[in-house]
């Protein structure tokens, strides 16, 4: 089986882009359903946005159904993968499937940065001087 290619690094802004992140309101990742959830005043609701819990494929929902997108993050090692002309291709960035951290490739290894999924609840956190902090 083939391995797949490395491609540029995505930082958190764009794997938010590409969840349907676009504000600094709090979101999660709802680890039932696989959908982005937006926080809202009448709770968490939903996006058009989710992560199919089998393939690991970002999805849109659309006037057909639940629509898959050219990313993808791969459920044993966390890494965001994009699919090209040569199939799906390693972006060096990662959601560590422990912590969910998000996580650079760098010269010595994977690197942490500020933002990161919590594993148990789905929200999505930044790094404050207090620990995690929903964002």
């Amino acid at each position: 089986m083939n391995q797949p290619v490395t491609k540029n690094k995505m930082d958190s802004n764009e794997i938010k882009e590409k969840l349907g992140i676009d504000d600094d309101s709090s979101y999660r990742i709802n680890p039932d359903s696989g959908n982005v959830e937006r926080d809202t005043f009448l709770g968490w609701t939903d996006t058009d946005i989710r992560i199919d819990s089998e393939t690991g494929n970002v999805q849109k929902d659309t006037f057909l159904g639940w629509s898959d997108t050219d990313t993808r993050i791969d459920s044993d090692t966390g890494n965001v993968q994009e699919n090209g002309f040569f199939g799906w291709q390693d972006t060096d960035t990662r959601v560590n499937p422990d912590t969910g951290v998000i996580e650079e490739k760098g010269v010595f290894g994977w690197q942490d940065t500020d933002t990161r999924v919590n594993p148990d609840t789905g929200d999505l956190e930044e790094k404050g001087f207090f620990g995690w902090q929903k964002k």
